[in-house]
């Protein structure tokens, strides 16, 4: 066994002696050994527990969000807020989809059109094409919504058929606030989608894609 010295402390001015170290039979070596590995295994399993949930808790991004409003959607609401995907109105040549307004898309409101669960859902969509609260509450004017007075005044249409394999748009619009985001479907992957987003607003937001200003 190794000699353990005296150490010495200058502030002290005087030397201490470590305490005389516990010797482990065989048994108990072992005994303390496997405690110790269970405890690890404990930790371990609880690390994962916690990474788990946190994952769970992580939001969810704007198309899965969109298809899970489709889904929800009855027939009859589907004639209203749902249209062909490079859907043209009479007299416009620019596609639904790609339209700048300042009013609620098509003349069709969210609070005529969604329920009260779904309004939430529609919520959860723009928060997260806004990069979430505080960009949420740049465009919503401190939910003030500007001339639309409320987000029920303002609009939420889908463009195509929100399932895996398919493209796809979401369109928020108001006052002065037109958010889209588009799912396009990759040829390597029928199952997999690129989202892209994209806010237009007369005021500075955070988003997720370029953020440009329309004339008044």
């Amino acid at each position: 066994m190794a000699k353990i010295e005296t150490p010495y402390c200058p502030e002290c001015e005087e030397a201490f002696d470590y305490p005389e170290p516990m010797l482990l039979g065989r048994r108990d070596f072992l005994r303390t050994t496997a405690a110790g590995a269970a405890a690890a295994a404990v930790v371990g399993t609880a690390g994962v527990s916690v990474a788990r949930a946190a994952e769970e808790r992580k939001p969810k991004p704007a198309e899965d969000l969109v298809r899970e409003l489709y889904a929800s959607l009855k027939d009859d609401q589907k004639k209203k807020v749902v249209y062909e995907y490079d859907h043209v109105e009479k007299n416009n040549p620019i596609k639904s989809r790609q339209r700048m307004v300042n009013a609620a898309l098509l003349g069709v409101s969210i609070g005529s059109v969604y329920t009260k669960a779904q309004q939430e859902l529609v919520e959860k969509i723009v928060k997260s094409l806004s990069s979430g609260d505080d960009g949420y509450h740049q465009i919503s004017r401190e939910g003030t919504w500007d001339a639309s007075r409320a987000f029920t005044n303002c609009g939420a249409l889908i463009f195509g058929e929100p399932t895996k394999g398919n493209k796809f748009a979401f369109v928020f619009s108001g006052h002065h606030l037109t958010s889209a985001a588009t799912a396009t479907a990759r040829k390597a992957r029928p199952s997999a989608a690129r989202c892209t987003t994209a806010t237009r607003r007369t005021a500075t937001a955070p988003t997720t894609a370029s953020t440009t200003r329309p004339r008044r």
